[in-house]
């Protein structure tokens, strides 16, 4: 049976279409060189991406800070070591973007008006210490623990640099300016989407393609930021683990297998709460950012109208149309209180403070 299989298979494949044109033949010299022309065209998109998300993202968590429970140090500048890719065949493509160079940490973004700028740091400066300690640059693991470092000392006091410029070495001494303490990470994804994990916060390819306007990126930003200051992730992760107590009850009492049905109800508890929680602080971030927030509710006309089926429906998230009027009420609530000369602090219940968390004597 399994040889008439066999031959009959082999006859199909025989009998299959294929392409009838005299093709020219490809030199595969050829096609290496344009594929490494399409990793550093590539890099250079993800760059430009990242510049964006940064002036963005930096204004926000910067002033944002009195309202954020973490806090860091802000600098504003980003270092680069051909060890962080692990992909070889990337390696050349960013050595090409960047110039870096094995020996150094390569400053290869600084935020415009960010404390790095201000300092005096440029791109492309070869990092030779930082507070008098060198980097070292010969394992992944030595460069980790040495940025590990410098990450906690940034909130405690002034960072003095020494980098190589050109043939010239040159010294720069920068004081970490306050902000939440989260970090805006690009996805390699066309997804119009973005999402917070209670620390950070993940921006897709999608999204900036889809928010023309820096308004419109810093509206999801801080919403997204609203998530992580709100505790909402957390929350989410102790209702699902509530659910999943319920279905181990049910299991073994009933001998019931629920597939996981109460956990991901439990996950899902809230869910639009949040996200209107979410909108509503994120607008507040927002304006104290200094953006303009007059056409912010705008952005939810132009996402119905990439996806018309959100215009009425409900799920996890509110509908496209709640969303906009929400933010239309938070835009006049903010707006009144900009004319009397108020504190942008969004309104909490009186029993919780500004993350959400119960008030020292406080209802549940």
């Amino acid at each position: 049976m399994r040889a008439w299989l066999l031959v009959l298979g082999l006859a199909f494949l025989a009998g299959a279409c294929a392409p009838r044109t005299l093709r020219p033949s490809i030199d595969p010299a050829l096609t290496a060189k344009e594929a490494a022309r399409q990793r550093v065209l590539a890099v250079q998109d993800e760059d430009e991406k990242l510049d964006r998300i940064e002036e963005v993202f930096g204004r926000i968590i910067v002033c944002n800070a009195g309202l954020c429970e973490k806090k860091k140090g802000y600098l504003g500048l980003t270092l680069f070591h051909p060890r962080f890719v692990d992909d070889k065949a990337w390696v050349q493509a960013y050595r090409e973007v960047y110039g870096l160079n094995d020996d150094y940490l390569t400053v290869v973004r600084i935020a415009p008006k960010s404390p790095a700028d201000l300092a005096g740091l440029q791109e492309g400066d070869l990092v030779l210490s930082i507070n008098g300690q060198r980097p070292d640059t010969s394992s992944k693991q030595g460069l980790a623990e040495f940025l590990e470092s410098y990450r906690a000392w940034t909130g405690q006091g002034p960072l003095s640099f020494r980098v190589l410029r050109g043939i010239e070495v040159a010294y720069a001494t920068e004081e970490p300016r306050p902000a939440c303490d989260c970090v805006a990470l690009l996805v390699s994804s066309s997804q119009v989407n973005a999402l917070a994990d209670g620390q950070n916060i993940y921006v897709f390819q999608g999204l900036l393609r889809f928010c023309a306007k820096d308004e419109e990126l810093a509206l999801v930003l801080c919403h997204e930021l609203a998530h992580n200051g709100m505790g909402h992730i957390k929350a989410q992760q102790g209702n699902r683990l509530i659910g999943a107590i319920f279905d181990g009850l049910v299991a073994g009492l009933l001998g019931v297998n629920t597939g996981g049905a109460f956990a991901r109800a439990g996950g899902q508890m809230f869910s639009q709460e949040f996200e209107e929680e979410a909108d509503y602080v994120g607008l507040y971030y927002m304006a104290r950012a200094g953006y303009d927030i007059q056409n912010a509710p705008d952005l939810w006309r132009r996402m119905a109208s990439e996806n018309p089926e959100s215009i009425g429906r409900s799920t996890t998230h509110p509908s496209t149309s709640r969303r906009f009027v929400a933010l239309e009420a938070t835009r006049e609530e903010i707006f009144a209180k900009q004319g009397q000369g108020l504190a942008l602090e969004p309104e909490t219940k009186p029993d919780r403070d500004r993350s959400g968390a119960p008030r020292p004597g406080g209802a549940e």
